[in-house]
């Protein structure tokens, strides 16, 4: 994360996201949390370095809480531009729906680069 800071110009903000990284086995334990507490106090302390320089965490989740209409128009543009093939994703690996307990045991196991898709009959005959 030093490393991206370093790289931005004056004015400019790295925002981050993603805490996967911080579960353990796929839960939150007291010591995925407090790590990703220390992580998040000295990434934000960052922001009061008189460089110019921002740091900033995007959570999907505070989003759609607080912005819900918002979400949905950010939601609805990203399936656009996926259906456009203008935007591709990396997807690790699909898991039928009925296959759900070995994604998450795939994700308990964080080692999978990209997203896990669960998928259903029903959408993949559309």
């Amino acid at each position: 994360m030093l490393r991206s800071y370093r790289c931005l110009n004056p004015g400019g903000t790295l925002v981050f996201y993603g805490m996967t990284s911080a579960l353990l086995g796929g839960r939150r334990t007291a010591l995925s949390a407090t790590r990703t507490l220390a992580y998040a106090l000295g990434t934000f302390g960052l922001n009061f370095w008189p460089d110019g320089r921002k740091v900033a965490l995007h959570s999907i989740q505070n989003r759609k809480r607080r912005h819900p209409a918002d979400y949905r128009n950010d939601l609805a543009h990203l399936l656009r531009l996926l259906s456009k093939d203008e935007i591709c994703p990396v997807i690790a690996r699909s898991f039928d729906l009925e296959e759900a307990a070995k994604a998450h045991e795939l994700l308990a196991r964080k080692t999978f680069h990209g997203k896990i898709v669960l998928t259903s009959e029903d959408v993949r005959s559309t």
